[in-house]
């Protein structure tokens, strides 16, 4: 029959000692799925910015070349919004 071997008990300042220990880590644990959940909105509002931008982009080359169909080349005044053609 294997021998039976007597634990030894931890003082109450070990024991102590190892639970703050445990609540660190507990505290860690959920500061990161916090910061793990935070990083999924920037990242989604991340590509809602970026498709907007390309969005815009888009919109603001299809609305230059209307007005280059229109006007000709030249160059715009943005302070007075007089637009003069090259020649």
């Amino acid at each position: 029959m294997a021998e039976v071997k007597e634990g030894v008990k931890f003082t109450e300042e070990e024991m102590q000692k190892i639970n703050e220990f445990k609540d660190v880590y507990d505290t860690i644990t959920i500061s990161y799925g916090r910061l793990a959940m935070d990083k999924l909105v920037l990242e989604d509002t991340e590509k809602d910015i970026k498709t907007k931008y390309n969005e815009t982009r888009i919109e603001e080359q299809k609305f230059v070349k209307s007005l280059s169909d229109k006007y000709g080349q030249g160059n715009l005044n943005m302070e007075t919004g007089v637009f003069i053609p090259v020649d």
